[in-house]
Parts: C-alpha cells; structure tokens; sequence
C-alpha cells in the first residue's frame, strides 16, 4: 500500500496497474484515509479506524469522482472526530439502515400486532390505505416530522373530516419536544431521532437495583396487580388484549393475602345466609330441623 501526501490531480490521473484487481493509497495528510483505485475505472475514499471497543472499522466516505479531496478529508475528519467521542461512524450507519420505511413498519410489525387482539382492524386498514401510506409509505420512520403530522392534520380537517379523526393524527405532535427539534419522536437530550429504546430502559432498571428485570416482567406485574386489586380475569384479559383466558391466567398471580380474603369471604356470605340464626345454639338448630323435617 503505497503511502503519500495526496492532492486532487494525483486523485484525478490515479489508475490500478495492471497485474492488480485493485489498488490502494494512503493519504499521508489525513489520518486513515485510503483513496482505493479499481481495474475498472471507479475510485473511492475510504476511512480506516479503531472505534472505542478498540476494533479496526472501515468506513466510506464515498467517490472519488463525485467527492473532491479537501471534501473526503473534512468528511474524515468529522468521523474520526466522532470515533474519539465514543460514537462509531459504521454503526451509526448500520442503524439508518435497519429503520424501516413507514410502509415496511405497517406491513411487518403494526398490520400483525394489531390482528392479534383488534376487532377492528380491517378499519384501520382502510385508513392507512387511503391516507397516510400514499403520503408515508416511501419515506423512512426517522424521515417523517412534526411539520409532516401537522400539515397531514390541516389537510384531513381542510378536506371536512371529522374532528376525532384528524385529531387522532395530532397527538404526535402534541408529544413534548425541544423547541427547535424537527423530528417527531427525538431524545431530548440530542435531539436526534430515538433508535432503541434499550439504553433508557437499563439505566431504570439499574438506578433501582433491578439489573436482572426484563420490560416485559412489568406486563405480569401490572396483571397481577389488576387481579390482586379486585379485577376480574375477563377485565385483566381484555386490556392486556389477550385472546384467550388461558394466557391471562398465566400472567396474573395471586397473592397469599388475597387467596385468605378470599377464603375468608366465605364465612361472610355464610353470616348473611342466617336469618334464624340456626348457629346460635342446639334449641335454634333444632327447630330449624323441625320446621325442615
């Protein structure tokens, strides 16, 4: 690997020798980056790196052809600036990739929830049909903003829909957010769009001594706390939207305490059964017989 001061004639008149599918060159005047110029034609600057778990990374900082040189090394730069922050530039990249686009979160992960305990789904469906996939269904979730869910609203209203049903859309931009933050779900610390919700939930769980708590531990907490408190299984089943009983009834334990109520609850009813007062004595027992016998 051939190590020099690159400038953008060399960049421009660079070509792969030969006897080598590729070649690449060092820049000498930007830490880490590698200008790789292929057999066929194409050139592209890349970025090499150690991020903060001391792994060596390569990054693109694009085209060779498209970038100018002063461009790929201010780009590096920042990355590099970033990597020194703790905040890999690759995995960041890697994160942007995996948000999906408003149409693939309907189709893979809302369509299927909401089937599996909503009546009314089909309804549903006719709204993001005829509404909000034509407008969002290309754009990815961290592209959408709070300008977007407003201007959807003013639309809906402008075009005489009722009131709840463009007030529906409205509570997104109603969330609380930064004054000058675009995005419709952001951190409020960075403003930027929330990709896992994972780092907030550890440090909860760890500021109260709950390391080993996973979040869907609070579901059967909360269930169990619904039956404890005097709720039906029926009641329990149909918020936590379960389909069957049978899943409630796994989630909901009851408490020592309430099983002896319960029991207790018995001797009760039985006091309220006792308008002779047959319990009294032998004498009352005996002609609460009599009048039976």
């Amino acid at each position: 690997m051939a190590q020099i001061s690159l400038t953008q004639a060399l960049v421009n008149t660079a070509v792969c020798p030969s006897d080598q599918t590729k070649q690449e060159i060092t820049d000498k005047a930007c830490k880490g980056l590698v200008l790789e110029v292929r057999q066929s034609g194409g050139k592209t600057h890349y970025l090499r790196y150690t991020n903060h778990r001391g792994k060596q990374r390569q990054y693109r900082i694009g085209n060779a052809t498209v970038l100018t040189l002063s461009q790929a090394r201010r780009k590096s730069k920042l990355a590099l600036n970033q990597a020194a922050m703790g905040q890999d530039p690759c995995e960041a990249k890697e994160q942007r990739r995996q948000v999906p686009t408003f149409a693939q979160f309907i189709e893979e992960q809302y369509m299927p929830y909401i089937r599996s305990y909503k009546r009314s789904w089909s309804t549903d469906v006719s709204h993001l049909k005829n509404h909000l996939l034509p407008r969002f269904g290309k754009r990815y979730m961290d592209e959408i903003t709070r300008q977007d869910i407003v201007k959807l609203h003013a639309d809906r209203k402008a075009l005489g829909a009722a009131a709840a049903s463009a007030n529906r859309l409205v509570m997104l931009a109603a969330m609380p957010r930064k004054p000058d933050c675009e995005w419709a779900f952001a951190n409020p610390e960075t403003g930027k769009p929330f990709v896992s919700i994972f780092y907030a939930w550890n440090t909860a769980r760890h500021s109260v001594g709950l390391s080993d708590v996973r979040m869907h531990d609070l579901r059967h907490s909360f269930a169990s706390l619904l039956i404890n408190s005097g709720r039906t299984l029926y009641e329990v089943q149909h918020i936590l939207g379960h389909t069957q009983v049978k899943t409630t009834q796994r989630y909901a334990h009851l408490s020592q305490d309430t099983l002896l109520a319960a029991a207790n609850s018995a001797t009760v009813a039985l006091a309220a059964l006792n308008p002779l007062g047959w319990m009294a004595g032998p004498p009352v027992r005996w002609r609460w017989c009599c009048r039976w016998g």
